[in-house]
């Protein structure tokens, strides 16, 4: 009895130090990971509820001091939970069933993650953009073999009344959900409702930044607790 006892002891001990090396190992995975956008100086929160201030609270955070971009998106980033199909580039109607991975995003998601542009410009409201322009990951126009895709107009279907999508730009890629995942092919979204924010600190920071921006986050919420 007392032997099997040290044994089982032994190997519970094997156990959980192997546990932790592994935990250890994705940990460093993660933090060394080239996501292919840069996580240095963003802090991301939640809104509760869909109001129509959205432009105005991003606005007042970009006041802050050391703030340099501000944006939103529905969902999270390593969620990689939006898709949508529906998409024809050559007008063949098979291409609509495939299903790309779709963020919606507000302006400056691009400059506030730090994605890399290779084509084209990213969302701006000195163009008046709308829904109707989006912007590919290298993949999807690898994918869509579109050789020259800035300007490029591509069918989409709502509800069987086909509109059009202008291709304004073309981002390189990036993991957009589990690191698990191959990148696939993505395309981004213009929408103005997405809950998670995300600010883009600059080198030179203001004191106290997250104490600013639970002040701009009261300001609108005075009911709710700002968390991070």
């Amino acid at each position: 009895m007392r032997k099997g006892l040290v044994v089982f002891q032994f190997v519970l001990s094997v156990i959980f130090i192997l546990s932790v090396l592994v935990v250890d190992q994705q940990l460093r995975y993660t933090q060394s990971k080239q996501m292919g956008y840069n996580r240095e100086q963003v802090i991301s929160f939640h809104r509760p509820t869909h109001k129509n201030d959205l432009e105005t609270f991003i606005n007042e955070l970009k006041r802050i001091p050391g703030v340099i971009h501000a944006s939103n998106i529905g969902g999270s980033i390593m969620s990689g939970w939006d898709r949508q199909g529906g998409y024809s580039w050559t007008g063949d109607e098979a291409e609509r069933d495939f299903l790309f991975l779709s963020p919606q995003v507000g302006y400056e998601v691009i400059e506030t993650l730090g994605i890399e542009l290779l084509e084209g410009r990213s969302f701006s409201r000195k163009y008046h953009d709308d829904r109707f322009k989006i912007i590919l990951n290298e993949s999807a126009a690898k994918m869509m073999q579109l050789e020259n895709p800035i300007g490029t107009i591509i069918s989409k279907d709502i509800y069987q009344a086909y509109e059009n999508r202008e291709i304004i730009g073309v981002v390189k890629d990036f993991h957009y959900g589990s690191l698990h995942q191959i990148v696939k092919p993505l395309i981004f979204r213009l929408r103005d409702w997405g809950l998670n924010i995300m600010v883009k600190l600059g080198p030179e920071v203001g004191k106290n930044p997250l104490t600013q921006i639970e002040k701009v986050y009261k300001r609108f919420h005075p009911d709710l607790d700002f968390d991070v």
